[in-house]
């Protein structure tokens, strides 16, 4: 890690940086050169504008954005997601609060030494290391990575990496047919910090995440204080649109059944409104497209018939007895339940999540409440081991996002290494029954 550092120690925070870092056909340290080469040795092309006009944007042509410094259209960017558009979206300290909300991801900008997180290079704590756990697309191949500066990010869907005690550093986020991938570093693809750790396996990856592994594949590349103009229209269509196509269709059966013999009138009136409401419905409610595969279900499950929309998708990795099974949904049921209990003994139930005091906080409550008549070294053990379980639980989905965040992966070892110590902290507040009681339907 020592050599890590000395590589690093050249790295300044994101906020010092000037309009020019970004310039892809920079090899000095702040340049995205190696990064636009990992695009075009991948077979994509990469195209840098100085400005996202969104009558113009098709959601056929991915976006990687870095570091929005003139604010983004957050609306018009989570409608092209809808509609199928593929975001790699890497910020920390930009204008990014409208295209967050629309995710309801919330962005804390941590002080110098303050992240979430246990882990450094030789202990600088500006610079996080990751261990890579579980299967994603964009962890394959990827064991460690190294972060420069960054921010936290947090959501109650489950992040691809997580800081060792809250919020996330890399958020891969469904909406409608599309993905954004959300970084919590526009600095972790920069020259210098793309010969650290695996962080230029990472890139390749993301590159391959969002082209969906397609060739040909154009990528629009935004960086800093490029300009947005216009507003994207969701599927083409606007309300002008709608109302001429329903007014035309109101035409055609008015024609028709000025035309009709009386005895034949009832008929053709049902079979006509039938006619009308289907186009109606299809012009109001366009057809879902389907989404293509990733890579990580071509490589782990061929073997799958293929299923006939996204739920199907992540249904099947839940009900297929021939391969590995997924433990993700008894474990948020585990999560759930803990959660509950443990936050009610604590005061803070019920609440909302993004009110709730961080990791940190919740064990110092724990420990002036249940641990103040431990001895020191064991209680020292006793807040350690609390840490690491509410760590760990963090990134466990939620129940209600379980079929949506389809890339969380548990083994059965992870469910009764996580129950065990979910019975042995409740065991010390004198819970543990309760727990029993309800997770049997006893209560």
């Amino acid at each position: 890690m020592r050599i890590l550092l000395t590589i690093l120690l050249v790295a300044l925070p994101i906020t010092a940086f000037a309009l020019d870092d970004y310039d892809i056909a920079s090899d000095d340290w702040y340049g995205l050169q190696q990064f636009v080469q990992t695009a075009e040795s991948l077979g994509f092309e990469v195209e840098l504008s100085p400005m996202l006009d969104w009558t113009l944007a098709p959601t056929n042509e991915p976006m990687v954005v870095i570091y929005p410094r003139a604010g983004i259209d957050g609306e018009s960017l989570g409608d092209w997601v809808s509609d199928g558009g593929r975001v790699l979206y890497m910020d920390d300290f930009g204008q990014s609060e409208s295209f967050l909300a629309r995710l309801n991801v919330t962005r804390v900008e941590p002080s110098a030494g303050a992240l979430p997180h246990n882990t450094f290079a030789d202990d600088s704590p500006g610079f996080p290391v990751f261990t890579a756990r579980g299967r994603h697309p964009l962890l394959e191949g990827v064991e460690r990575i190294v972060a420069n500066h960054p921010a936290v990010i947090s959501n109650e869907g489950g992040p691809v990496i997580p800081y060792s005690a809250g919020g996330a550093l890399i958020y891969d986020m469904n909406l409608g047919d599309g993905k954004a991938i959300l970084v919590a570093d526009a600095s972790l693809f920069i020259n210098q910090m793309m010969g650290i750790a695996d962080n230029a396996v990472l890139a390749a990856n993301a590159l391959e995440y969002i082209c969906q592994s397609q060739r040909p594949c154009k990528i629009h590349l935004y960086v800093g204080d490029f300009e947005s103009i216009g507003t994207y229209r969701r599927g083409g269509l606007n309300s002008a649109n709608i109302d001429q196509g329903v007014g035309s269709i109101n035409n055609l059966i008015a024609k028709a059944l000025q035309n009709l013999p009386g005895h034949e009138l009832l008929y053709y009136l049902g079979l006509l409104l039938a006619v009308g409401l289907a186009a109606y419905l299809t012009t109001i409610f366009p057809l879902r497209r389907m989404r293509a595969y990733s890579a990580f279900v071509d490589d782990f499950y061929r073997g799958i018939p293929e299923p006939q929309s996204e739920f199907d998708w992540n249904l099947s990795r839940f009900g297929t007895p021939n391969r590995r099974l997924n433990y993700a949904l008894p474990l948020s049921i585990l999560k759930e339940v803990f959660e509950e209990i443990f936050l009610r003994a604590l005061d803070l139930w019920p609440s909302e999540p993004g009110a709730r005091p961080n990791v940190a906080e919740m064990a110092r409550i724990y420990d002036l409440k249940y641990l103040s008549s431990v001895p020191s070294a064991d209680r020292a053990k006793a807040h350690g081991e609390l840490l690491q379980l509410l760590a760990e639980l963090t990134s466990i989905p939620p129940r209600n996002r379980v079929f949506l965040d389809s890339d969380a992966h548990f083994t059965s070892t992870d469910l009764m290494r996580l129950h065990r110590r979910v019975l042995d902290t409740l065991h010390r507040m004198g819970l543990e029954h309760e727990f029993t009681q309800r997770t049997n339907g006893e209560i």
